[in-house]
């Protein structure tokens, strides 16, 4: 079998990965603070939504505005904050022309190396295995020495950069005004704007717990030598 390490495309990719994808967070907080609420219909009637973070009450008797959903972020959440949407919005695209950039190079490097061996199972019996590492971790065992990806984590993993990665570009395309009004067909697989407004954030909320999950098991499994692998790439192979 084919050692794999980190090789310094991998380190690179990752950290800027890290770099942009927290600007993008918290630039799209920004943009989340011009009008706090979900739906799945494009109509927005008010008392339609599925989530909303603002405690002010809309009534559908009442004249009200996007100006009166807006909310302010504080600096430390949002980027920049305290309501400076447009400012937000360059941000967002901004870090997401980087972020885009760092993934294409991680894909391309992934798939033309060895190294795809990390994230694409070669077998069916992956999902069963995967099943029992995750109650091995309910049952608070460790399952591998850091360094070695089990089941669980090839699985996850390749969720995040196959599925969740291209499916947060494919929605956030979709809230462009240009894109809706030259390919209606593509809005309605997504089921209007708000509905790939709503799936935009569902996709942030994956990327969160993932982000969650992975730093945990890198304090567990030991965070000086997670560290000295993912920053100097050292590795230790039988």
């Amino acid at each position: 079998m084919i050692a794999l390490d980190y090789p310094l495309w991998l380190r690179a990719t990752h950290y800027l990965d890290v770099l942009f994808l927290s600007l993008l967070v918290r630039s799209g907080f920004e943009i989340l603070s011009a009008h706090p609420r979900f739906y799945w219909n494009d109509a927005c009637t008010p008392g339609s939504e599925w989530l909303a973070f603002s405690k002010k009450e809309q009534s559908g008797d009442q004249l009200h505005t996007a100006d009166d959903e807006e909310r302010s972020f504080s600096p430390w959440i949002a980027l920049p904050g305290r309501r400076h949407f447009d400012l937000g919005r360059q941000w967002h695209f901004l870090s997401v022309v980087g972020w885009l950039v760092a993934g294409l190079v991680y894909v391309v490097m992934l798939l033309l190396t060895p190294e795809w061996r990390r994230l694409i199972p070669t077998s069916w019996h992956t999902v069963p295995d995967a099943g029992r590492v995750l109650l091995s971790y309910l049952h608070l065992h460790l399952v591998n020495p850091p360094g070695s990806y089990n089941a669980l984590q090839q699985l996850t993993y390749a969720a995040v950069v196959f599925v969740l990665a291209p499916l947060s570009i494919a929605t956030g395309v979709a809230m462009s005004p240009a894109v809706s009004g030259r390919f209606p067909w593509y809005i309605r697989i997504l089921h209007g704007r708000q509905g790939a407004r709503s799936i935009h954030f569902l996709c942030l909320c994956g990327f969160t717990a993932f982000f969650v999950g992975h730093v945990t098991l890198v304090l567990l499994h030991g965070l000086p030598t997670g560290l000295a692998r993912i920053v100097l790439g050292e590795t230790e192979h039988p």
